[in-house]
């Protein structure tokens, strides 16, 4: 699956601003031969005890929202989603981020393609009908432990069972008495389009996709860095935001 997005802390201004270099990345990859990311996106914005959750099968440039939707300051989640030919487009539904409920709320998007159908088998999750991000979401929803033990389980399993072909995840998690988010990178080839960065600016902080970091300008069509607060994230290791 071909997907673009970023999780944040930020205020507005920042959040604004990577929800734009979003729209145009999902318009235009210039990481994907300039292809358009057309199969529905989805967003989880948190702050303040409140929360926005989005989803709709309309191509994000074409689903514009107000960029005062983001708070004064919140966490934010927000994909884009590229189909794989095989993977249903039906229903907003089929759109990232999905939402786990509990004691913690955990939004899951993924850049990427997991073997669905082991993990449904392992798991007796009915996959046929159901993209790789939903069974991923629904094996996250029967682990148990704090939300860092959860998603670690879920990772380890993909792996365990050789069901892991690109895992770039961001979990956005809402408890009781904080929010925070957590991501992981891995992947084996197309380096220029599955690099993940982490940005800081200030007191704001985002991990994207790199076609989200390109219209930032925070690097170039090479991965080249211009900017001093960027970095490529580490691969293969679950970090916190």
């Amino acid at each position: 699956m071909h997907c673009r997005m970023f999780v944040s802390n930020g205020d507005r201004y920042f959040n604004s601003r990577l929800y734009r270099a979003l729209l145009f990345a999902s318009e235009r990859d210039v990481f994907l031969e300039n292809r358009s990311h057309n199969s529905g996106w989805g967003m989880a914005i948190l702050s303040d005890g409140r929360e926005i959750y989005l989803r709709s099968l309309t191509p994000i440039y074409e689903d514009i929202i107000p960029l005062n939707i983001f708070p004064e300051r919140s966490h934010a989640l927000v994909h884009a989603r590229l189909a794989s030919t095989d993977e249903p487009t039906r229903l907003a539904d089929d759109s990232h981020p999905y939402r786990i409920g509990g004691e913690h709320t955990i939004y899951i998007a993924h850049n990427g393609h997991v073997r669905k159908e082991i993990i449904g088998k392992e798991f007796n999750i009915e996959y046929r009908n159901k993209n790789d991000t939903e069974v991923l979401a629904l094996l996250l929803s029967s682990m148990e432990g704090d939300p860092y033990d959860r998603i670690r389980k879920t990772i380890d399993i993909v792996y365990d069972l050789g069901a892991n072909e690109t895992l770039n995840l961001l979990f956005l998690v809402n408890g009781r008495e904080y929010v925070k988010f957590y991501y992981y990178s891995d992947f084996k080839s197309k380096e220029k389009y599955l690099t993940l960065f982490r940005y800081v600016n200030g007191a704001n902080v985002a991990i994207m996709s790199s076609t989200v970091a390109y219209y930032l300008n925070l690097i170039d069509e090479n991965l080249k860095i211009l900017s001093g607060n960027v970095e490529p994230v580490e691969r293969m290791k679950l970090m916190e935001g």
